[in-house]
């Protein structure tokens, strides 16, 4: 899958913020020697984003991703752009494609991407964003692969109980004169015994 991470490192402290990303000092990264393993709720929020010229399917998802003998875990939100071939056509158009996807082209310009992460881990929550600046995205002739945006949280040693994490994106798409565009919060959680 094609991506573009972003790291967010939120500690229980105050947050600083550069370069548009809320970054902290948090715990280290994971260790090496343990398996990494990921847990993540299917696609969700599927929506249309569009303009008078261009069109594209968005949607996002949680994960929580864990390092078996290191006993670490991490939260990952994931906002996804995709074209799909076989979508039937709605109105108004929601998940599946627009009545004009034959006269649109398959693009997405946004003038600022924005993906919230939150997580509890045992009853401590925190929370923070990733940003991203003038993306444009169009599908590739070279890989059949979905353009992939994460968020992820520092890792963090995870007691036993339940991991929950959660995602909500929003963005502004180029050309529309719409504003903002909000995804509802997808939420998935682990328990480690």
């Amino acid at each position: 899958m094609r991506s573009i991470p972003r790291r967010l490192g939120v500690s229980l402290g105050a947050l600083a913020v550069a370069a548009g990303l809320v970054v902290t000092a948090g715990a280290g990264p994971a260790s090496a020697a343990g398996e990494r393993k990921s847990m993540c709720s299917a696609y969700t929020n599927f929506t249309i984003w569009q303009t008078s010229n261009e069109w594209a399917r968005v949607s996002e998802r949680t994960c929580v991703d864990w390092i078996n003998y290191g006993n670490q875990v991490r939260a990952r939100g994931e906002f996804r752009i995709d074209w799909p071939v076989d979508c039937s056509v709605s109105l108004p158009p929601g998940a599946s494609c627009p009545l004009s996807r034959l006269t649109k082209a398959k693009n997405l310009a946004l003038h600022e991407l924005q993906v919230s992460i939150g997580w509890n881990l045992a009853g401590r929550v925190s929370q923070g964003t990733c940003t991203w600046k003038k993306q444009y995205r169009a599908p590739s002739v070279l890989t059949t692969t979905a353009p992939t945006f994460n968020c992820q949280s520092n890792w963090y040693s995870h007691p036993r109980g339940t991991y929950t994490a959660w995602t909500s994106a929003m963005g502004d798409v180029m050309s529309d004169g719409d504003g903002w565009r909000t995804l509802p919060r997808d939420q998935h959680g682990v328990s480690f015994g």
